[in-house]
């Protein structure tokens, strides 16, 4: 139920409907390398007098796999995965899914890691990983205890996204490398977001460190004058730990140009203030109002493309301004900068530590009712 009409360009991490093991549309996950290659996702190495064939699933679904674990009548039953070159001091994650309802429990631990015993899992379907800096190794089922001699017994394991990454918490499985533009996909699919200058949280979200990540994206001239109406629209979160600005005219969330032709979303002078800032050679709007920390707010700024200027927070209109004194000096040349370091005040201002999971701007002015309905759609997904 989100307004799409009118849609220019539009980012969404998908937090709060996705997890950090599941990929979305628009939000395929943290940009990554699987060092597991896709032949790794179709062959099992076998131990000894061990017999494993892996085969398609098709009975589970798109991806699984099928591993059938026959007996080893010396000591016990186990499937492992190819070996993965893994640089010494090197953090590393390992994580297979996994269905799996046998006759015994089983172990799923990494094999040839130097000091690192197994981890138990039971019955069930869930996704197994395990974290580790040592050696050379790779993921291996050992079924039973490990100890105890187990013949004339067939368990089935069904698996799918084997996938082994230089980081120390899962994110979205991909089967070769997920770069820094394909991870953030524009609402539009018109416009590249590149996530290089951004940092990520633990959960492999998107977040803003206050120091020298932005994002950076060029969907065109528009506006190309202030005869043509926009909506800036957000959902920002600051911490309180955040220094709010370190300029006098504020810090950018989102937006384009220079002091003589500016517009966008902005953290104001005061103290958790914010604002939708337009510079039009012949006036400044800035209506605004107030928000808190350590939580998620939505908020929204319109444009009439004639003489007035709203701003909305959590579905509600906050100010207005209107003034006839329109200049005609629009710098549309540059990026469109959402996370801070904009010349809103003559000069570029600093960086913003904060969370920006939605960026939209529109070429029209959404009615009040279509910001509501907008707040309506963000509102539990993210607590508002």
């Amino acid at each position: 139920n989100i307004e799409r009409d009118g849609l220019v360009f539009g980012m969404d991490t998908g937090y709060g409907v996705a997890n950090n093991s599941t990929a979305t549309r628009f939000y395929r996950g943290e940009p990554t390398t699987n060092f597991a290659s896709t032949d790794s996702l179709r062959t099992m190495v076998q131990y000894a007098d061990n017999t494993v064939a892996s085969s398609d699933a098709p009975e589970k679904g798109p991806g699984w796999k099928k591993v059938t674990i026959t007996n080893r009548g010396t000591n016990f039953r186990t499937a492992k995965f190819p070996y993965i070159s893994h640089p010494t001091n090197t953090t590393r994650i390992y994580s297979l899914e996994i269905d799996f309802n046998g006759t015994s429990g089983y172990y799923i631990r990494g094999d040839g890691f130097s000091g690192l015993g197994p981890n138990q899992y039971t019955n069930g379907q869930y996704t197994a990983t395990f974290t580790t800096t040592t050696g050379n190794g790779s993921m291996a089922l050992f079924l039973n205890n490990g100890t105890t001699s187990v013949t004339g017994i067939y368990d089935v394991i069904y698996y799918r996204n084997y996938q082994v990454e230089t980081n120390n918490y899962k994110t979205p499985f991909v089967s070769d490398v997920r770069t820094s533009t394909q991870s953030l996909i524009d609402l539009t699919k018109s416009t590249n977001i590149d996530v290089s200058n951004v940092s990520f949280d633990s959960t492999g979200q998107p977040t803003f460190d206050g120091t020298d990540d932005l994002i950076a994206v060029n969907p065109g001239t528009f506006p190309s004058s202030w005869s043509q109406p926009f909506t800036l629209e957000a959902i920002v979160y600051i911490p309180s730990s955040a220094t709010w600005y370190n300029q006098g005219s504020g810090l950018g969330i989102v937006g384009r140009g220079s002091y003589t032709g500016s517009w966008g979303l902005m953290r104001g002078g005061g103290n958790n203030t914010v604002y939708l800032y337009i510079r039009t050679g012949g006036n400044t709007f800035n209506p605004g109002g107030t928000i808190g920390r350590d939580k998620y707010y939505h908020i929204l700024g319109t444009w009439n493309g004639i003489n007035q200027a709203i701003f909305y927070i959590n579905g509600n209109q906050n100010s207005q301004e209107t003034n006839s004194n329109v200049g005609t000096t629009v710098d549309n040349t540059g990026n469109i900068v959402i996370g801070g370091n904009i010349a809103f005040g003559g000069s570029n201002g600093g960086y913003g530590e904060g969370t920006y999971p939605v960026v939209k701007l529109y070429n029209r002015a959404l009615s009040a009712d279509e910001v509501q309905q907008n707040y309506n759609a963000y509102k539990n997904r993210f607590n508002l």
